[in-house]
């Protein structure tokens, strides 16, 4: 949750409306409803207005979270690969990401 609370506030502060998260230090993912209360979460706190991507390890490809934000409205994606969720990220902004 001091993660979210973190993300809004950056968000408020610079007006940028993508967000990428790297998780991919973790070893194990949380449990199932942790990463539903943080679909919730996201999904309350950007709505369609901000795009939200997640790299996560490739210990299990699990999108449970992405789901659940998805169905809050949220612009969500996760994924293993960097580079294919930060171009999904630069989508709307006519801006090459310089990996695609």
């Amino acid at each position: 949750m001091d993660l979210l609370r973190m993300i809004v506030q950056q968000i408020e502060h610079s007006g940028k409306m993508q967000v990428l998260v790297d998780a991919t230090r973790l070893t194990v993912l949380p449990e199932s409803m942790v990463r539903y209360r943080m679909g919730i979460r996201t999904g309350e706190a950007f709505h369609a207005r901000v795009r939200v991507a997640l790299v996560h390890p490739p210990v299990e490809d699990d999108n449970f979270w992405e789901t659940v934000a998805r169905n809050r409205g949220a612009m969500a994606r996760s994924g293993t690969d960097r580079a294919e969720l930060i171009a999904w990220l630069m989508e709307d902004l006519n801006v090459p990401y310089p990996g695609s």
